[in-house]
């Protein structure tokens, strides 16, 4: 078949996408698969007629469709249902949340299409073009699926599954051997190829042999019609599914023909204080729930995000893990009124909360002490030790952003006018994976440069020694073919929501990588108690980065990084945000600053004593502060001798940049850091460049809220 009529029978491998099987597979509670035959199996005597999805892109609505005809068959329906495609690709899409753009729908939303809202028969809705966003009637549905189940995208889990008796839904990273396989004693075999960027697809695998040549070969069903490969099926080598699969899942329909029931979706949202009460008036700094419960004829949906944003910013998510109400912890540092809204599908619900800042309370009247009747002493009971909640014990150095997105020079300048000033980025050889290029255009718009390794560390049977060992083998290579110098930080993941009795192999895996990785500096990232766990065990040998994921509001002293707010978009490019309290071994930013004239003397510089300067302050003093400012800084501040608005924005701008106390008063520390910079100015020959922008818009602000202050008066 010609390689241009299939391009369009694939879907478009987006960064939602990417980040949305990323964030699937943190969810799931992975378990460990038992060990493969090796042998072989071939399911694919239960599968339905292959289809042709014509130039549709819906890719992974016929893989489900092939999965429910393969499950019916396995079960003996007495009548087997051909599923419309284009049902359940509505449903799909519903639930990716958005029915006029195409962001690459799961096999998982797809599933789950299937078992909320149900099938309905090719017969009543068959597919052809401009009919994949029609809404299926309820009275046309004849079944539904009954689960779906995200599994380890690893070839070992395939092979696992397969010898269980399931066929798997996977997706794959597009090349041009897809198009093309080779034929190989008879078989046509996807191996290799040249990588189309940003293309998917979306096939069931229902078999695997062992092979002399490739290892192993897997069977898979296409929807590109029976001209594809030997009548529509074709086989991936070991090799391409190691490099190339994504996702992957199974699912299940019920082993007899039941009477579909018609969905009662509900979605809420909710605030709490501390003792579980639903409040709508909260005190400024005051611990909140936000919770959200997402159920379906009263049962809870288990195993999805609801997203969540706050007055219509901050887009995050919520996982729904436990029956009932799931949610995280929040607190507002300034007064105000906030809306939480949450949505699933084409479900909305949101609240709203007032907060206040907190008022004194009045000391109670003192009251006439009596003369006391002499009591005997009692013995003291013991007080209950308290249980509190470890904070980290550094104060916020600067925010990271971690991404599975390859990041351009113009991505990259984005993300470090944002205000973010260091990168975590992926090693390995994967479509997610850093490159030296992308390493220089990132060193060049000066963020600093952090690496993670993560090849598969979502479930407990991952962390053996003989697997850290490969690891550390692995991420070496990797960082050493893009030129990283030693003492690089490098986190190695766990991935899932680890338990208590996960320790002792994850602690195992560490010490190996600790013995093993010479030239880096191992981090570890992971839950509260992974963190717990390690630091315990490893103290400062190791570095840590702290997900709030599955840490349930609990954070842990010793955290380096600590990672909190997901799925922000800055520049196009979604990432997660973390704060950094102590640098963990940053590969340093290339960018150089250019030349600047001779400081002059900064009030007090390189005195015994400083004049401390803030708002109200006036003279030749801040005179001699303005004219600093403007040659560091790069601005053009009125140097008028008044300490204004536009001075102490300038300041804070300053500190904010020497990673000293913003505060916008000019005193000890503040002046000592101005004497240096003044000085490396002199002897370099060099400016400092700054975001003139940003510190304008800052002075903006501060004048903004001044002039609001006057008109209160």
């Amino acid at each position: 078949m010609p390689e241009a009529a299939l391009k369009y029978n694939t879907f478009r491998l987006t960064d939602d996408y990417l980040n949305r099987i990323k964030r699937r597979q943190k969810l799931i509670d992975f378990t460990v698969q038992a060990e493969s035959s090796g042998n072989g199996v071939d399911l694919s005597q239960y599968c339905g007629p292959v289809i042709n999805q014509l130039a549709e892109g819906s890719c992974t609505a016929c893989t489900v469709r092939d999965y429910i005809w393969w499950l019916q068959n396995k079960y003996g329906y007495p009548q087997p249902v051909d599923p419309s495609v284009n049902g359940l690709y509505y449903w799909g899409r519903l639930i990716t949340g958005d029915l006029t753009q195409d962001r690459g729908s799961t096999f998982e939303a797809v599933a789950t299409g299937a078992m909320v809202w149900g099938v309905v028969p090719s017969s009543v809705d068959p597919l052809s073009e401009n009919t994949l966003y029609v809404q299926p009637q309820w009275s046309d549905v004849v079944m539904q699926a009954s689960s779906c189940t995200v599994i380890s995208p690893t070839t070992a889990s395939l092979r696992a599954m397969l010898d269980s008796g399931k066929p798997v839904g996977i997706a794959i990273q597009v090349t041009s051997a897809l198009y093309q396989p080779t034929v190989y004693n008879g078989l046509y075999v996807v191996d290799g190829g040249t990588v189309e960027q940003g293309v998917g697809h979306e096939i069931i695998v229902v078999g695997y042999q062992p092979d002399p040549t490739y290892g192993y070969l897997y069977k898979f069903q296409n929807s590109w019609g029976t001209g594809y490969g030997n009548g529509g099926f074709a086989y991936f080598s070991e090799a391409f599914l190691q490099k190339y699969m994504l996702d992957a899942a199974t699912m299940d329909i019920p082993q007899k023909p039941t009477q579909p029931v018609q969905p009662n979706l509900s979605l809420q949202i909710r605030a709490t204080d501390e003792n579980g009460n639903v409040k709508s008036t909260f005190s400024v700094n005051e611990n909140i729930g936000i919770g959200v419960i997402l159920t379906n004829n009263g049962q809870t949906l288990l195993n999805q995000y609801v997203d969540i944003t706050i007055n219509g910013q901050s887009p995050s998510s919520i996982p729904i893990s436990f029956d009932g109400w799931n949610g995280f912890p929040w607190s507002a540092s300034n007064p105000g009124t906030y809306t939480f809204t949450a949505t699933w599908a084409h479900l909305t619900a949101s609240t709203t909360i007032t907060v206040e800042q907190a008022q004194p309370q009045p000391a109670p009247a003192p009251t006439p002490t009596p003369t006391p009747t002499p009591k005997p002493t009692p013995s003291p009971q013991p007080k209950p030790a308290p249980n509190p909640t470890p904070q980290p014990s550094n104060k916020v150095l600067y925010q990271a952003v971690d991404c599975a997105t390859r990041l351009t020079e113009a991505t990259a300048k984005s993300i470090y006018d944002a205000g973010y000033k260091a990168v975590m980025r992926y090693l390995g050889n994967w479509a997610k994976s850093i490159t030296a290029d992308e390493v220089a255009t990132i060193r060049a718009s000066g963020l600093k440069l952090g690496l993670i390794w993560e090849s598969d560390p979502t479930y407990v049977g991952y962390f053996t020694t003989s697997q850290a060992a490969n690891d550390a083998i692995a991420a070496m290579a990797s960082a050493q073919a893009i030129g990283a110098p030693k003492g690089t930080a490098i986190a190695f993941t766990v991935d899932y929501d680890a338990a208590v009795a996960d320790m002792d192999a994850i602690i195992a895996y560490f010490g190996v990588l600790l013995s093993k990785v010479t030239d880096y500096k191992v981090g570890a990232y992971g839950d509260v108690i992974v963190i717990d766990a390690l630091a315990n065990t490893y103290g400062n040998k190791l570095w840590y980065w702290q997900t709030s994921a599955w840490s349930y509001g609990q954070t842990n002293a010793h955290n380096d990084m600590y990672q909190h707010t997901y799925d922000v978009v800055v520049g196009g490019v979604q990432v997660d945000v973390s704060d950094v309290y102590a640098d963990p071994g940053f590969w340093a930013p290339s960018a150089t600053p250019a030349p600047s004239p001779s400081p002059s003397p900064s009030p007090n510089n390189g005195g015994d004593t400083v004049t401390i300067l803030q708002l109200g302050s006036t003279g030749p003093a801040v005179k001699q502060l303005q004219e600093d400012l403007n040659k560091i800084l790069g601005l053009h501040l009125a140097v008028d001798g008044i300490f204004g608005p536009a001075t102490q924005a300038a300041v804070k701008s300053f500190q904010l940049q020497h990673g000293l106390t913003v505060d916008g008063i000019y005193g000890p520390q503040t002046a000592q850091a101005m004497y240096e910079a003044l000085l490396a100015l002199a002897n370099k020959g060099s400016t400092v460049t700054v975001d003139k922008g940003k510190v304008q818009a800052l002075i903006n602000a501060l004048e903004s809220a001044l002039n609001a202050a006057k008109a209160l008066l």
